[in-house]
């Protein structure tokens, strides 16, 4: 079982593959559609670190550092539109001794990243953030940690740039990796999942025979999608 502390590690490494790949094997999701997505370069870094969030979270009541490190680190990954994906930029900031740590050629230079990986990662870092957040506002009803607000403006950001991508006019653009992955990490979380449309996600989901060759995860964010 992965740690709090080998999670930390891998952080502070910058090792964003090794981390997602760890966490998907880790109980999670071996679909192998799926994992390739999350691993793309436009979309590891928030997907790990979302991942890794949601991890401690199970692990821990918290609060640690480890939280705080995750949630400021996954808010660089943001970009203007309100999706998260990997640029120079983020993991400069986020661990400027370690951006030599994985192959350049792992990292998306800023601005090439295609919106179809940031689409996945944005949803594995918003399901994160909203736990997050939940988590810190019942630990400290009242007294919200000073990073509530900016997780809270990143998730409304997040939300209506996803909604925007799967509004009915864009969702046909849609893989349906990425409808998956948006309803294995969203459809659960309500106050998110109420903003999607979720109906025209589980139309894609069933387009193209996706369901039929692409496995059981596909079977489950069918029926979240529902």
């Amino acid at each position: 079982m992965l740690s709090i502390r080998q999670i930390d590690k891998l952080m502070d490494a910058a090792a964003h593959r090794r981390l997602a790949q760890r966490i998907l094997a880790n109980g999670r999701c071996q679909e192998p559609a799926i994992v390739d997505r999350l691993l793309e370069p436009g979309a590891v870094a928030p997907a790990a670190l979302g991942l890794a969030l949601q991890r401690m979270l199970e692990l821990s009541w918290g609060p640690t550092g480890s939280f705080t490190k995750a949630v400021r680190r996954l808010l660089v990954c943001q970009d203007s539109e309100g999706l998260f994906r990997t640029t120079i930029e983020s993991l400069d900031a986020a661990a400027p001794e370690f951006v030599q740590s994985e192959p350049f050629g792992r990292i998306a230079p800023p601005g090439a990243v295609p919106p179809s990986p940031a689409l996945a990662a944005t949803a594995v870092a918003l399901r994160a953030l909203s736990q997050w957040r939940d988590r810190d506002l019942q630990r400290t009803p009242g007294q919200p940690s000073s990073l509530v607000g900016r997780v809270g403006d990143a998730l409304e950001r997040g939300t209506a740039a996803m909604a925007r991508r799967l509004s009915h006019d864009l969702v046909d653009a849609v893989s349906p990796v990425d409808a998956a992955i948006v309803a294995w990490q969203l459809a659960e979380v309500e106050p998110i999942a109420d903003r999607l449309d979720l109906g025209a996600l589980r139309a894609r989901l069933r387009r193209d025979d996706a369901l039929t060759a692409a496995g059981s995860l596909f079977e489950y964010a069918y029926s979240n999608a529902a």
